[in-house]
């Protein structure tokens, strides 16, 4: 569950079984980014000073994905909004991250998005 919360926070995508795209729609946007927070200071081996920053960067971006992720527009609109809201948070850790610690996290959305689709059978 915590690692389908992270992998749709962070690929914003919504091709998930409706179960658990439930589950995702029910979290906060303060939940989506602890998850997110926490699985980063423990795999990208953040300090605490480096954890809290990206924590506020984690909630900023979780909150604006919300109103995304629970409105009523299309698949479609929903990604591409979302990508969009992904690319400005990317930006934003990437000023905030080692170069290291960025090409560990950007690596860690790709096999996380790997997963996913291997997972959907696409």
């Amino acid at each position: 569950m915590r690692h389908l919360l992270l992998a749709t926070a962070l690929l914003a995508t919504f091709s998930v079984c409706a179960d658990e795209e439930s589950d995702v729609l029910k979290s906060t946007p303060a939940q989506r980014a602890g998850f997110q927070s926490q699985y980063m200071t423990e795999h990208l081996g953040l300090s605490p000073d480096l954890a809290a920053k990206v924590q506020g960067i984690n909630l900023k971006y979780a909150e604006q994905m919300d109103p995304i992720l629970k409105g009523a527009g299309g698949r479609l609109d929903k990604i591409q909004k979302s990508r969009s809201v992904m690319a400005a948070k990317d930006k934003e850790l990437r000023s905030v991250l080692t170069p290291a610690q960025f090409e560990q996290y950007d690596d860690m959305k790709g096999e996380m998005k790997s997963a996913l689709e291997a997972s959907l059978g696409q």
